[in-house]
């Protein structure tokens, strides 16, 4: 009679670790499809974060989960993409039916060499710039070879083409202000919070004839700014508007101002 015991591989152990662990992964899939819906679907609390603000607000809305366990909470990049109307919104659309206030500026800042004799760019030709459709300097031979896009910076709608020029994105204005600093057919698109840096070394241009300075761009006249709202609903549960409490209190204002938006102080936005 042979002993049942003979080898270790014949006992079957690693089968049953296999088992648990199909069974552990069936668990986990079933409490995600609970948590996202399922046959016990919980209502929703939806919330937008356009232009980039999704990163800055998550770990807020987690907590914001936390406070309301019997909600489920959405967080969408996209308004259009949710199946009913947002209950908090960080937008450059004031969204309908909503209480919105102002609540910081997005946009772009040209950058050049100091030794470029450029003088100014028109809207059409940045909105070129952003979609790398702009070889060459006009009224020269002379091409551009770098654009350099920052984070934070306004970007065109569908992104950069391929073209002749290097596009390049990056996380850091200074990073790209130093490499204008080296290069004087390039351009850089800068985030507005660069306006409160500044560099001598580099030259800041005009679009549309608008100087790129803080009266201008606070008083709307910059033509490269859009101006983001926070618009809550009328019937926002409390955890709601505590979280818009916190969207607009100091620590997420340096927030926003690191990641190159200009905050509008609460005493501006009413």
């Amino acid at each position: 009679m042979r002993r049942l015991t003979r080898k270790k591989q014949g006992t079957g152990e690693p089968h049953f670790r296999t088992l648990r662990n199909v069974l552990a992964a069936m668990t986990a899939a079933a409490a995600v499809s609970v948590l996202g819906g399922g046959d016990l679907e919980l209502p929703k609390i939806r919330i937008v974060t356009e232009g980039g603000t999704a990163e800055l607000v998550r770990p807020l809305v987690r907590t914001l989960a936390e406070e309301m366990p019997e909600h489920q909470t959405v967080l969408s990049s996209d308004p259009d993409a949710l199946d009913a109307p947002p209950v908090l919104a960080v937008s450059p659309r004031k969204l309908p039916k909503t209480e919105a206030l102002p609540l910081a500026l997005k946009g772009a800042l040209l950058a050049v060499n100091k030794s470029n004799p450029a003088a100014g760019f028109t809207s059409k030709e940045v909105l070129r710039i952003m979609k790398n459709q702009y070889p060459i300097w006009p009224g020269t031979d002379i091409p551009v070879r770098n654009i350099y896009l920052v984070a934070g910076s306004l970007r065109a709608k569908g992104g950069a083409q391929k073209g002749k020029t290097h596009f390049t994105e990056l996380s850091s204005a200074r990073i790209a202000a130093e490499l204008v600093k080296k290069d004087v057919t390039a351009i850089a698109l800068l985030p507005l919070s660069f306006a409160a840096e500044g560099d001598a070394e580099i030259k800041l241009l005009p679009v549309d004839g608008i100087a790129p300075e803080f009266e201008q761009i606070l008083g709307g006249r910059y033509p490269l700014v859009r101006t983001y709202y926070l618009s809550m609903a009328p019937d926002a549960p409390d955890a709601v508007r505590r979280l818009a409490e916190r969207l607009r209190d100091g620590r997420f204002r340096e927030l926003l101002l690191k990641h190159g938006f200009i905050p509008i102080r609460k005493d501006r936005s009413k």
